[in-house]
């Protein structure tokens, strides 16, 4: 299962993880990045949903919204 889930990042963090560390620590999860908002520290990717839970917890993140999951085996139009 994949879930689409926005990713909003706390750039005063105190572990003082970058945009682009975040980005690279998703791409280590399999996620796919949709679009990088740098002006409002947002992430959307599609991530592997047994790794959500991880990211909840990566430092530097603050909120994790799913919008919606799927079977990569459907497309998520039919979702």
């Amino acid at each position: 299962m994949l879930c689409d889930c926005l990713i909003l990042i706390d750039p005063k963090h105190p572990d003082g993880n970058t945009l682009d560390e975040i980005v690279s620590a998703l791409k280590l999860m399999n996620a796919s990045i949709i679009e990088i908002n740098t002006e409002r520290h947002l992430i959307e990717a599609v991530v592997p949903c047994d790794e959500i839970a991880t990211l909840q917890h990566l430092g530097g993140v603050c909120y994790v919204r799913p919008v919606f999951s799927y079977s990569p085996s459907e497309s998520p139009a039919a979702a």
